[in-house]
C-alpha cells in the first residue's frame, strides 16, 4: 500500500471513531479532502488569514503561538490524531 493510501485509510479510522459515517458520507469527505505534506517551518497559515481549511495531523504537530515584544507566545500543541478508543481503554 503507497503512502497515500496508508494515510486515507488512517483518516478514515480517525472519522469512524468520532462520528457515525456510511461509506457514501466518508466516500464524499474522502474525495473532497486534500493530501498537504508540511515541511519543518512551514506555516499553516498566518495571522489575519481567513481559515478555510481543517487539519488533520498524521505526523508530527502543529503549534499555535503569537508574537510578543519579538518572542513565540505558545498557545498550544496540535498532536497527531490518536484514535479515541485508546483513551477508553485506559
Amino acid at each position: 500500500m503507497d503512502k497515500e493510501n496508508i494515510i486515507i485509510e488512517k483518516f478514515s479510522a480517525s472519522l469512524q471513531s468520532i462520528c457515525a459515517l456510511n461509506n457514501l458520507e466518508l466516500n464524499e469527505i474522502i474525495d473532497i479532502s486534500t493530501i498537504k505534506e508540511l515541511q519543518v517551518g512551514e506555516y499553516f497559515f498566518y495571522e489575519g488569514m481567513r481559515a478555510k481549511e481543517v487539519a488533520f495531523v498524521f505526523k508530527g504537530y502543529l503549534r499555535k503561538y503569537y508574537l510578543k515584544d519579538g518572542k513565540d507566545q505558545l498557545i498550544f500543541f496540535i498532536l497527531r490524531i490518536v484514535s479515541p478508543e485508546i483513551y477508553r481503554q485506559q
